[in-house]
């Protein structure tokens, strides 16, 4: 082999080997960030919050909290917070017009089927890539975080609990009872913001890279987003 195609045979080597073999697109459907992990060796993915691919039997779908904009539009394999089963996945459906400290009225009209329940600690794998299970409560209470290293940089898949650079998508949504004032949950305003911080501290705990939260831009700077969002929450409560 001559010296010119050993330097490029070396060249291909090289950049093949510094290839990464995961990538991460986010697409926004209906207000929605619908990201998609693949696995570029594998042809497999994992999606978050929300999944248009139209081969669902090699899709796992990861859910942070329960929502009705959270769905999948074909069959996944989906995981969701256990903590959850009771109050919504399973039984919101026969009682969402009688549940009168229901979270939210984005509820299911029939209970969705899942693969596997998750909780804090857990440890999930899909297209190659390890998801850990974080618990981390606030826009509802019973929210997970899936935290993982993807072509080297840690990223936090964070749902609702922060919404670009130090906001979030609504204020209702952190009602809840304040057993303490004795207020039920339909009168306790914000009472899920302490919650909220706690989380956002435990997220900056990870030090993450990156943040793909379910709606709003990709945060690219985590600790300035959260410092900044639990500096107006504290401001504000």
């Amino acid at each position: 082999m001559n010296y010119a195609l050993f330097v490029l045979f070396f060249a291909e080597l090289v950049t093949s080997a510094e290839a990464p073999k995961h990538r991460i697109a986010v697409k926004v459907i209906q207000g929605i960030n619908a990201v998609v992990v693949s696995n570029q060796s594998t042809a497999s993915n994992v999606a978050v919050y929300h999944s248009n691919n139209s081969d669902g039997d090699r899709t796992h779908l990861l859910l942070t909290h329960h929502r009705r904009e959270f769905v999948p539009s074909s069959k996944n394999q989906i995981f969701a917070p256990y903590s959850e089963i009771n109050n919504y996945w399973l039984n919101m459906a026969k009682k969402r017009f009688h549940y009168y400290t229901q979270q939210s009225t984005k509820v299911l009209v029939e209970p969705l089927e899942m693969k596997r329940w998750v909780k804090d600690g857990d440890l999930v794998k899909a297209a190659g890539v390890k998801f850990q299970v974080m618990a981390t409560p606030g826009y509802t209470r019973e929210a997970v975080s899936y935290l993982a290293e993807v072509n080297g940089k840690k990223c936090a898949f964070t749902g609702d609990l922060i919404y670009g650079d130090g906001k979030i998508f609504d204020l209702y949504s952190f009602q809840d009872a304040i057993p303490e004032a004795k207020v039920g949950g339909y009168h306790g305003y914000g009472a899920r913001l302490a919650d909220l911080v706690s989380s956002l501290q435990k997220i900056k705990a990870w030090k993450p890279d990156v943040i793909y939260p379910a709606r709003g831009p990709v945060i690219h700077d985590p600790a300035q987003a959260i410092d900044k969002l639990i500096g107006r929450v504290q401001a504000l409560y």
